[in-house]
């Protein structure tokens, strides 16, 4: 499932199958890392009194099948439900329960295709880009999650981003100019004459003053980058490693590099 699982509890000997996902589910902690992992497709209705009664009878947790029975019948919420399986057994942190709570409410008033971007959007920001664009790329083949022209714009914009990370310009480029013909935002279009220019790509698509205009404001970016405080340390840095001291060089460059994937991680849409 992608992370090491430790089970403390039973075993169970039928396993509790999901059908929309093709999981099978043998203990409390898989129970508990499908729901942390794909909260952004539960609902009330994953909650069945027949999954409590798996729980007591597969797993021997009467007192949690117990509470999620009750919660079922009185028609709790999604988040309380989540929040008992979560705290019947201690394979994940309070702190991590609480961030996850926080998600759910961001969810609550979302569609479908807004959720699963939400899911993409966060892995992009921790910095795991592999992981965001097969999410983006799944939402955009699928046909019924209800994205509107920008959302998907937004989505295609995203993918750019993510191919900045592996070193795939050419893709961004043709992903940020899709992004633009669909959100119509200066944003997309900006990075896609950039994206162009770092990898030698002709500009196309776009009106000559438009594309001049960008060029323009692209090449006073970097004479205003010039001058900034960074550069200058950046520069400083090499020196250093021409004159044999590589260690302050590569701390320099670390610091720079974390703070401009901080930077792409807030322009995500």
């Amino acid at each position: 499932m992608g992370r090491l699982i430790l089970c403390f509890g039973e075993k169970a000997e039928k396993p509790w199958y999901i059908k929309e996902t093709d999981t099978k589910l043998y203990s409390i902690e898989e129970l508990c890392y499908y729901i942390y992992n794909n909260v952004y497709i539960i609902s009330q209705a994953f909650f069945t009194l027949e999954l409590a009664n798996w729980i007591e009878k597969e797993l021997g947790l009467w007192e949690t099948a117990g509470k999620l029975k009750g919660l079922i019948l009185g028609r709790n919420s999604c988040k309380d439900m989540v929040v008992t399986v979560l705290c019947s057994t201690d394979y994940y942190l309070e702190e991590e329960i609480k961030e996850l709570l926080q998600v759910m409410d961001a969810l609550s008033h979302m569609s479908e295709g807004q959720r699963k971007k939400y899911k993409a959007d966060l892995w992009l920001r921790k910095g795991r880009p592999a992981m965001a664009f097969m999410e983006y790329r799944k939402l955009l083949e699928s046909q019924s999650d209800g994205l509107t022209p920008e959302e998907t714009g937004d989505v295609l914009h995203n993918l750019g981003i993510a191919c900045l990370y592996t070193g795939g310009l050419p893709e961004a480029a043709q992903y940020f100019l899709e992004a633009y013909g669909r959100n119509e935002k200066e944003e997309s279009l900006k990075a896609y004459v950039e994206v162009c220019q770092m990898a030698h790509i002709e500009v196309g698509q776009v009106s000559l003053e438009e594309k001049k205009k960008l060029l323009a404001d692209l090449e006073r970016s970097k004479k205003e980058y010039l001058q900034t405080e960074d550069y200058q340390k950046f520069w400083k840095a090499v020196e250093k490693k021409h004159k044999g001291q590589p260690g302050i060089y590569y701390e320099e460059i670390d610091r720079l590099l974390n703070e401009w994937k901080q930077e792409y991680r807030r322009k995500v849409g």
